[in-house]
């Protein structure tokens, strides 16, 4: 059953290596080496937070972003989402799970976390960012990136807490998770 196991394991860091390399390209290696860190930097193995990611760039690049970008902008929502699984003490996959509801236009998952998603703030923010002066002018990717920058903006106040709580026993806990998943 181990050896099983191992295979499995082996198997599954494989398929995370492979869509990572598909989705970010010549940033590949740049996320690759990101999430082996990130057993103590946000208590997610490295297979865990290099799928997380691939996930969360696939939809980046999907929307027209470059795939260095898309690195970049997943590696901040995944960071993000430990901070916030850690304020609110709600699990990083259900974290996860909203914020993509949230970045593709459902407003309703994010209100747990006191962010505040309508169609009126998305295209003023989105309108701020373009130069654009008509809402009807908005692309879809540039309605995401006004709701990735909101929901930045308004969880600023958990920003951090993963690092500045790293200590405590619950995300202790995430850390050895995390560390065992990648043994």
């Amino acid at each position: 059953a181990n050896i099983g196991a191992t295979v499995d394991a082996a198997s599954d860091w494989n398929e995370s290596l492979s869509k990572s390399n598909v989705v970010f390209g010549n940033s590949a290696a740049e996320m690759q080496k990101w999430a082996e860190g990130g057993a103590s930097a946000i208590g997610l193995g490295k297979r865990s937070a290099l799928e997380m990611a691939s996930t969360f760039g696939n939809l980046f690049v999907g929307m027209g972003q470059s795939s260095d970008a898309a690195a970049d902008m997943s590696q901040d929502v995944i960071k993000l989402a430990a901070d916030l699984s850690s304020f609110n003490n709600v699990p990083i996959d259900q974290v996860l799970d909203d914020i993509r509801s949230g970045l593709v236009g459902e407003a309703e998952p994010l209100r747990k976390y006191g962010v505040l998603l309508n169609e009126t703030n998305v295209q003023a923010k989105a309108m701020a960012m373009t130069g654009k002066t008509n809402a009807k002018m908005l692309t879809e990717q540039e309605k995401l990136l006004a709701r990735n920058a909101l929901i930045f903006e308004q969880t600023s106040t958990a920003q951090g807490d993963f690092a500045n709580t790293s200590k405590g026993l619950a995300n202790q806990k995430r850390i050895l998770a995390a560390r065992i998943d990648n043994l």
